[in-house]
């Protein structure tokens, strides 16, 4: 999954290990592109920061490391849990989204068992 968005830098620090840590912030996103960025979360991805165009080598040369690194697309659990996402978002006045969540996976499960072979649970 790749998507832009403005940001400004508002915190770099280094940490014990030598790494950094940098804190981004970004104008309000549209509800597409927050869920996107949500999804992120928690997950290694690669990153290219500008203050201006992406320049072709540097795309090319990230497309290239995406491809040394085996990053892919969302798995499907990813998919599933940013759609009802999305859905929790439009729906009015439900729950915080872990009920949400937690209900929706509920229903999805009793739905599938629904259709096994009554002998096998």
């Amino acid at each position: 999954m790749a998507f832009l968005i403005p940001f400004q830098i508002t915190k770099v620090s280094t940490l014990a290990d030598g790494s950094y840590s940098i804190v981004l912030n970004t104008p309000e996103l549209d509800d597409q592109k927050g869920a996107q960025l949500l999804g992120m979360r928690r997950r290694q991805g690669i990153a290219s920061l500008s203050l201006s165009d992406i320049p072709s080598d540097l795309s090319a040369e990230m497309d290239k490391a995406v491809h040394e690194l085996g990053y892919v697309g969302k798995s499907p659990s990813e998919r599933l849990r940013n759609a009802l996402y999305a859905q929790w978002k439009n729906s009015s006045g439900v729950k915080t989204f872990d009920m949400f969540y937690n209900a929706e996976m509920e229903g999805f499960i009793e739905s599938v068992k629904s259709k096994i072979n009554k002998n096998t649970f």
